[in-house]
């Protein structure tokens, strides 16, 4: 039961996710921002609704066009049967 019960906890677990690009209230000088961070291997990522690809290494990227503006990015990890983690930035353009 040791190993199964510790599998079962890490899977219900949030996973970790770290936020690489943009900083918080980063001013853009074109109309792109690149969302790039790391996050478990296992886990699915999300900006804004889109999926992000995860690397083997946890590694995830994703491209957005974005308005004049404030815009918020709100990224989500997720393990399959586990909990999720958001960080939001809000950059200007």
């Amino acid at each position: 039961v040791g190993y199964m019960g510790w599998q079962l906890r890490v899977l219900r677990q949030a996973p970790q996710l770290m936020i690489d690009t943009p900083i918080e209230g980063a001013r853009l000088l074109t109309p792109h921002v690149e969302v790039r961070g790391a996050t478990d291997i296992n886990a699915f990522v999300t900006i804004n609704g889109r999926s992000a690809v995860v690397n083997p290494d946890g590694a995830f990227n994703l491209i957005f066009d974005i308005p004049r503006g404030l815009t918020t990015l709100t990224i989500e990890a997720r393990r399959r049967y586990g909990k999720t983690v958001t960080e939001t930035r809000r950059v200007t353009f």
